[in-house]
């Protein structure tokens, strides 16, 4: 993220880095996502995507990392959780950059249940699309969290947040280069300042929450923005996944995974049925991490 600011530790306490193996014992951070349940996370397909061979990579090369402040796999961290990875769904019309980055975003299995705390909690799907229209308007913003690039051109070792306005589509078309309109699929929507503060390589696969009434809303996951030089253009809008067009998939897959899974065992706010289940289980953690918040002074964006 490029010039961002440092959150308290446990201002994200969703936000997840998602690792591949880098030698025999190391794993390198290649980019964020947001824990939904103990044992699943959003992020973006691009994330888990050979462009080479046109197909995904195997999920056995990924690991994630909840409840981290520190980029580094192997960073002394207290509450740091850490996971294989089981399985990866994508949709089965992402053909990465040859499809202009359509569908980008990806549901990940993880092999072992984080367990939920004050610097493990959960984002919330908004499942029955209650709120999408308020929260994605003109004058609405999003919080995000990431260890991707600065300024520097390198990431960044602590985890760093921005916050990033939601834009009107044309608006965003209207001020993004013309070869990079075509990124703008169907399934996008924009955010940014166009200041210099905003999501870069590294931060793809990460969550842009809103928040309403107290409780935390999961609405994007970063996909693509306009490069310049060969690095990120923090002058740019970036173009996020729009979580709500995949509720339907999100579903039906998590249904799959449980079909599939080696250990038969999911747990999703305690009911399979998505769109009957409340957030309640979600909105518990959010009061209590708000409350822990509040105690350290800390805003809660």
């Amino acid at each position: 993220i490029g010039n961002g600011f440092r959150p308290a530790v446990g201002s994200f306490p969703w936000h997840v880095g998602i690792y591949v193996k880098d030698g025999a014992k190391t794993y390198k951070n290649i980019c964020g996502g947001s824990l939904i349940t103990k044992n699943l996370v959003i992020s973006a397909a691009h994330c888990f995507y050979d462009e080479t061979e046109n197909k995904p990579y195997n999920a056995s090369n990924y690991a994630v990392g909840a409840g981290k402040y520190y980029r580094s796999w192997d960073a002394p961290e207290r509450y740091s959780q850490k996971s294989m990875v089981e399985y990866v769904k994508l949709p089965s019309d992402y053909f990465g950059t040859s499809g202009n980055l359509a569908e980008d975003i990806a549901l990940v299995k993880l092999q072992t249940s984080f367990v939920f705390n004050m610097y493990v909690v959960p984002i919330c799907v908004d499942w029955r699309n209650k709120h999408d229209h308020q929260q994605l308007r003109e004058g609405q913003s999003g919080m995000l969290a990431g260890w991707g690039k600065d300024i520097t051109g390198k990431p960044t070792e602590d985890l760093f947040a921005v916050n990033m306005p939601y834009v009107e589509r044309q608006t965003c078309r209207d001020n993004v280069p013309v070869e990079f309109r075509g990124f703008l699929t169907f399934d996008k929507f924009c955010a940014g300042l166009m200041n210099g503060s905003s999501a870069c390589d590294g931060d793809s696969g990460g969550g842009l929450c809103f928040e309403r009434y107290g409780t935390w809303y999961l609405r994007g996951v970063v996909s693509v923005s306009p490069q310049e030089d060969n690095h990120c253009d923090l002058y740019s809008y970036v173009a996020f996944t729009r979580v709500n067009a995949y509720v339907e998939w999100l579903i039906t897959s998590i249904h799959d995974i449980i079909s599939t899974s080696k250990s038969k065992h999911l747990q999703v706010n305690g009911s399979y049925d998505m769109r009957n289940t409340s957030t309640s289980s979600s909105q518990q953690w959010h009061s209590e991490w708000m409350l822990r918040m509040r105690k350290v002074g800390a805003s809660k964006s």
